[in-house]
């Protein structure tokens, strides 16, 4: 019980931190690409300002990008899976994410939408995206080395190398 609940936590709080990361990086390419808004740009104003035309397509845009996170299973901790193949599978989920945001501005007849908003906000956000996952990755060898985490070790062979591992890990398991 303890184990699920500890993984459905760890992946509410990747979820949060993914989250701040896309809306960060939707209201810096606002900021960078202020000339192409028609509205007051505020970091509450993104969603919640009625003034502001597009706030149906940020949330969409972020929906979208939790659930292709989600469906890219970057919200798991799996240490097998090399850096660059993660930040490949980030970049993938930013360009679906886009491809559904497109299709939205164009399906809803939404005009005036910028369109540097959404290259410089996907880049953005993939960059951000990546670079917490990056950090996440230092931490996560941080405590695995320190013993996080770590049940089972497999010793082949019984020589002088092995068992002086065994007694290593047994020094310090």
């Amino acid at each position: 019980m303890r184990i699920k609940f500890n993984y459905y936590f760890i992946k509410f709080v990747y979820i949060i931190i993914d989250v701040i990361c896309i809306y960060n990086a939707l209201f810096v390419a606002c900021l960078v690409r202020k000339g192409t808004v028609s509205f007051p740009i505020t970091f509450q104003g993104l969603i919640l300002d009625p003034a502001n035309s597009f706030r149906f397509i940020f949330l969409l845009w972020i929906v979208t990008a939790v659930f292709f996170a989600n469906a890219n299973r970057l919200y798991e901790t799996r240490r097998e899976v090399f850096e660059g193949v993660e930040i490949w599978t980030v970049i993938k989920s930013v360009f679906q994410t886009s491809l559904v945001v497109i299709v939205s501005i164009y399906t809803l007849k939404i005009t005036g939408f910028p369109r540097t908003i959404l290259a410089v906000g996907s880049g953005f956000m993939a960059a951000s995206m990546a670079l917490w996952r990056i950090l996440k990755r230092f931490l996560v060898d941080y405590l695995v080395s320190r013993g996080y985490n770590n049940f089972n070790v497999l010793i082949i062979g019984a020589g002088k190398v092995g068992v002086s591992l065994a007694e290593e890990i047994q020094r310090r398991p």
